[in-house]
């Protein structure tokens, strides 16, 4: 009898959907609270602080880190990069990676080898790919220049795109920043487009931004990501990187958002 009891008191709650639920799913959210939440919350109190990498102590100094990074002007550009990157690469990244699903649906003969190009910039390692970019959008020795002077578009009084032999990629502001949302745009086009097959969407990290132009010439490519780094990493100015890095969190989600409503509109469509 009290075995019966006892079985049946195990079967209740493994029956229990709600209890089960709860169970399953605590594993997963104390390994977000840890991974993303502690460093959130310490992220907010080094923006309170003063603490750089020298001395480490927060020591409370309220909202000073806030209002010397908004009076910065590389803070600034750094915004409006991050939403000109943010939005137009991955404007590029659905329309294309849509496309591309569209098109892997159909039968053709060659299917696989097309699979396996399409994925083959996902595979590699991004430090590496990017690097790769970097040595093909040289000022000098850049092979898309050849191209374009072979094709008479580029180098002579009456080309297409300029009498200069070289365009330099990456030391002209504009075409900077195009070469990042470019690069982004074919690094994250793969999985965007095995994602977008599968209901979902991805949102971008930044570094291609880091490897390519470290956000150069004159912060014309630097966004808030890239810049809180080199702000409190490399300049060792904790607090204010963080304040900046902090930037990113409604940033981040209205883009969010908006691409989610985007990527939806479109599979319903």
């Amino acid at each position: 009898m009290g075995n019966a009891e006892a079985s049946g008191a195990k079967g209740s709650v493994w029956d229990n959907e709600r209890l089960l639920s709860s169970i399953m799913i605590t594993p997963a959210v104390l390994y977000i609270t840890v991974l993303v939440g502690f460093p959130f919350v310490l992220a907010i109190l080094y923006s309170l602080s003063d603490a750089t990498t020298g001395d480490p102590s927060l020591d409370f100094v309220g909202l000073r880190n806030f209002v010397a990074v908004i009076k910065d002007p590389v803070f600034r550009k750094s915004l409006g990069n991050t939403f000109i990157f943010t939005f137009v690469s991955q404007a590029l990244v659905i329309v294309l990676s849509k496309i591309l699903a569209l098109a892997l649906l159909q039968e053709f003969r060659g299917k696989r080898i097309v699979r396996f190009l399409i994925l083959l910039p996902w595979t590699a390692p991004i430090a590496l790919g990017t690097i790769g970019w970097l040595w093909m959008l040289d000022s000098i020795f850049s092979p898309i220049d050849w191209v374009l002077r072979y094709a008479g578009l580029l180098g002579s009084p009456d080309a297409l795109m300029g009498s200069n032999s070289n365009l330099y990629w990456l030391g002209v502001p504009s075409l900077a920043m195009l070469s990042v949302i470019l690069v982004h745009t074919w690094r994250m086009l793969p999985l965007a487009t095995v994602i977008l097959l599968g209901g979902l969407t991805s949102i971008p990290n930044i570094t291609v931004v880091y490897v390519l132009t470290q956000g150069g010439p004159f912060h014309s490519t630097q966004v808030l990501a890239s810049w809180a780094f080199f702000k409190g990493i490399e300049a060792g100015d904790l607090a204010q990187g963080a304040a900046i890095a902090l930037f990113l969190f409604p940033v981040m989600a209205a883009a969010a958002v908006l691409i989610l409503r985007f990527v939806r509109r479109t599979e319903i469509t």
